[in-house]
């Protein structure tokens, strides 16, 4: 049977609690990805999405216009709107269990730990790319 590992992005970019959203958001647009996982002393402490950003940004507490937005990108960091202690799985979980999970809860990414070790992250497109080569 297929596992996670055999699919996931290994070394996935990462980030700290307190990295701007300006610069979350440039990884992600520099490395055409959707999320980026919050590491603190290598321990993952959280995920952060684009939509993450976005809803923040959209949110009721904010108004104005673009620059203004950029501001906030500026003054706002990754733990302010990341989820924390997000659901994980191990490499050596099957991709159907993985895909199972990222449809029950809607996510578009897990991160990937052994032995509590973050190792990689495997998202939808991964799954998709994967159904699409067979």
């Amino acid at each position: 049977m297929l596992t996670v590992k055999e699919i996931m992005t290994a070394a996935p970019h990462t980030v700290t609690p307190d990295t701007v959203l300006l610069k979350v958001l440039a990884i992600m647009n520099t490395n055409t990805m959707r999320h980026v996982l919050v590491v603190d002393d290598g321990k993952l402490v959280g995920i952060i999405s684009d939509r993450d950003i976005r809803m923040a940004l959209n949110s009721t507490l904010t108004y104005g216009d673009l620059g203004t937005h950029f501001s906030w990108l500026e003054r706002f960091v990754a733990k302010q709107c990341m989820t924390r202690k997000p659901i994980t799985v191990e490499p050596d979980t099957p991709i159907n269990q993985a895909a199972a999970i990222l449809n029950e809860y809607k996510f578009g990414a897990l991160p990937v730990v052994a032995q509590g070790k973050l190792i990689g992250i495997v998202t939808v497109t991964d799954l998709l790319a994967h159904l699409a080569e067979m």
